[in-house]
């Protein structure tokens, strides 16, 4: 059996948490395998071969736990956002995008069709780790699953190839791929990345590790860069020089800009990271009238109020949420039962109990609470609109965070915002 030495060698070289998803699992099974067909009797001489300066070894590794699944527009309400970047700033030359952990180069490509649409010259770069995915990304060549949700205007940009549809030329030369690992200097672009576009990567890395590789991906944008995530996975504080906003209700990350703006600067603020839940999540000031008070000091007058109608469910879920913002896990997760105990409808409750029992060791425990909010959504569709207002936006990540950690193998859909009357 594998030893921790291994697994902690391929977090220290890949930066990914092999308590996520299954992985460990599945590396300690390749590690007996692999054990046996180089005839070693001893796991230290197979970490070795890991650890060697080849990285062949590694590299095999890699490829078992990589997750390289992805297809076309497989986000659509995030490749909205990105349309809107882009046609922001069309006309200003030639614009540099990065896609970091590209996996097969699907989202890479889904950029530059919406680029060609938009008549915006773009030079598109895709990196991963995983040698075989980025050999599928140059070749362009796509299966009809990874097609299945292609909008049908951009299938003219496809020729048939037996079974496949493969991307014609005039998009594949706007794209690029690269093998580059997310622990080492990221890449950069003449002027800086006008765009990154990086999902479902950081739900595979510890905390500290993500933070690190946002802050990193921070410094390759250039003054009115933007960075977009996935699903699930934002950042649990702003990296330095960046600033969260919203466009189309979807968090980016945009670079501080030059005082244009009347001498103001966009200092950090605090953002959701449902993914990392260990990671204190902001709050936006639910007390209006204490835009300067820190996250604790808003936890605790939320808890106030809560504190005067105890048997106000939506109060005691506010009070939860806040108390997770200011990382007071166990009194978070008490006031998070006590919602969930008055209306168990309260699905937002039982996603920050999943948070707050991942966060505190108890994966299984915290599964089960994920599956029940996805349950409440999916028989539901109109509880959506318990979500608190500071929160609304961020709604479908929060859903897509707790489908996946649910470990729910059914095609769900993302709820949607309620219409507000204004």
């Amino acid at each position: 059996m594998p030893s921790a030495r291994l697994f902690e060698l391929v977090t220290r070289k890949t930066g990914i948490e092999l308590s996520q998803g299954g992985l460990r699992e599945a590396l300690d099974r390749y590690g007996v395998k692999r054990l046996g067909e180089l005839s070693l009797t001893r796991i230290e001489d197979y970490i070795a071969l890991v650890d060697a300066p080849d990285g062949e070894e590694l590299r095999r590794l890699i490829e078992i736990i990589s997750v390289p699944h992805t297809w076309f527009f497989r986000d659509p309400e995030q490749l909205e956002v990105a349309t809107e970047l882009i046609a922001s700033r069309k006309g200003g030359g030639t614009l540099q995008i990065w896609v970091p952990a590209c996996a097969t180069g699907e989202d890479a490509y889904s950029l530059a069709l919406i680029c060609a649409s938009l008549n915006v010259t773009a030079r598109i770069v895709g990196s991963d780790l995983s040698k075989e995915a980025l050999k599928i990304a140059a070749r362009g060549s796509y299966s009809p699953f990874s097609v299945r949700a292609l909008p049908a205007p951009f299938r003219s940009q496809f020729r048939q190839r037996g079974q496949n549809l493969e991307i014609l030329d005039t998009i594949k030369q706007s794209v690029t791929f690269t093998e580059h690992n997310l622990l080492e200097p990221p890449l950069s672009a003449n002027g800086g990345w006008d765009l990154i576009l990086c999902r479902n990567v950081f739900i595979y890395f510890s905390n500290q590790t993500a933070e690190s590789c946002a802050g990193r991906l921070g410094t390759t944008l250039n003054p009115g860069g933007t960075a977009l995530f996935g699903p699930g996975e934002l950042i649990g504080t702003s990296p330095t020089g960046l600033f969260p906003d919203s466009v189309k209700q979807r968090v980016v990350y945009r670079k501080t800009k030059p005082s244009s703006d009347g001498g103001r600067t966009h200092a950090p603020q605090p953002a959701l990271r449902p993914t990392m839940p260990d990671r204190p999540i902001g709050l936006s000031t639910t007390l209006d009238s204490h835009p300067n008070a820190t996250t604790f000091e808003i936890a605790h007058q939320v808890l106030s109020s809560s504190s005067e109608a105890p048997a106000d469910p939506h109060l005691r879920m506010l009070s939860g949420i806040a108390l997770y913002s200011a990382g007071d896990l166990e009194r978070a997760l008490h006031e998070l039962r006590a919602a969930s105990l008055l209306n168990e409808q309260l699905w937002p409750a039982a996603i920050y109990q999943g948070m707050c029992l991942e966060s505190m060791g108890h994966p299984d425990l915290a599964r089960a609470e994920y599956r029940h909010a996805v349950r409440v959504l999916e028989a539901n569709p109109e509880s959506y609109s318990v979500l608190p207002h500071e929160l609304h936006g961020l709604g479908p990540d929060l859903f897509d965070m707790a489908r996946r950690k649910s470990g729910a193998t059914g095609c769900f859909t993302s709820p949607q915002p309620a219409k507000v009357a204004r």
